[in-house]
């Protein structure tokens, strides 16, 4: 219901000012459409490189090059398509199981990378949000606790014990025991919520550049543009009940930007860049087939 009503809208709003919004727009692909999509792409490696960090401080027994990090990470998000990122679990817990590795490990690195990605996501983002725009009670609202709920997910370990135990109860076929018994510090905490930052702008940047291949305008807001992409794509993650948070993103993105550059302009700018990610998604999977038959290759 959800997707079907962000789709009703979006497309009763399009075809009712497509005649200006056509006018304002350059939909011609430009150098701009190729550098988002290569940013997006970007900030996957990145992300791929940052989840070896985490799982090698689960489990410093580990021994991980980048390049495989990177395959494995890249397999796992292009099986976000599974609603509530049951097939993006699984593959690691697969990829450890068959090298031998602790199954737990896998889960609790996968648990942590999302904790880390949202109080990147989250924190900092909404803040910046809140000092660039004016929005309305209701978003102002959203986005305060949205700071709020993270910096608590920093600083309470109670918190933070019960987000590792809930969300480990939520992936099923896994029997895993003693999974909260791994312990974390507020210090650790914050210092890999910051790496994950990095991502995250990256993605952001991929974002701005989707806004300047279509408006003339756009990059003198390159600071809330990236802060909104960045809350938009934590919230769609956690929207398991579509897949890669379909409609729950863009819905999010119209929210967020409509008052910076527009209503219209951000609808059009979410469609695009859903466009634009999904053909960075198509870049991955030919990225990671590579690698994967290099590295059979290599084992043959």
């Amino acid at each position: 219901m959800v997707l079907l009503s962000v789709a009703y809208f979006f497309i009763d709003r399009l075809r009712s000012n497509w005649a200006n919004i056509e006018a304002e727009t350059n939909l011609t692909p430009s150098v701009w459409s190729l550098a988002a999509i290569l940013l997006f792409v970007s900030a996957v490696v990145v992300s791929g490189l940052l989840w070896k960090r985490v799982l090698l401080y689960v489990d410093s027994n580990i021994e991980l090059d980048d390049i495989e990090a990177v395959r494995v990470h890249s397999g796992a998000w292009l099986l976000k398509y599974i609603p509530g990122q049951a097939g993006a679990v699984m593959y690691k817990v697969t990829w450890a199981q068959k090298n031998n590795f602790k199954k737990q490990s896998a889960v609790v690195s996968f648990i942590l990378e999302n904790l880390y990605l949202t109080i990147a996501s989250l924190a900092i983002p909404s803040i910046l949000l809140l000092l660039y725009e004016d929005y309305r009670t209701s978003v102002q609202l959203l986005l305060i606790s949205a700071a709020v709920a993270s910096m608590i997910l920093v600083f309470s370990s109670k918190v933070l014990s019960k987000f590792i135990k809930a969300t480990s109860s939520k992936i099923k076929k896994i029997n895993i025991e003693n999974i909260g018994n791994y312990s974390f510090n507020h210090i650790d905490t914050i210092k890999f919520s910051l790496m994950y930052l990095a991502p995250r702008a990256i993605n952001g940047l991929g974002f701005v550049a989707v806004s300047a291949s279509l408006f003339s305008a756009g990059i003198e807001h390159t600071l809330p543009l990236i802060s909104a992409y960045t809350v938009a794509g934590i919230v769609g993650i956690y929207a398991i009940f579509v897949p890669s948070g379909i409609g729950v993103r863009e819905a999010v993105i119209v929210a967020l930007v409509g008052p910076i550059i527009g209503i219209d302009q951000a609808i059009l700018l979410s469609l695009v860049a859903r466009l634009y990610a999904t053909i960075s998604d198509g870049v991955l999977a030919l990225v990671y087939f590579i690698i994967y038959g290099k590295m059979r290759g290599i084992k043959a």
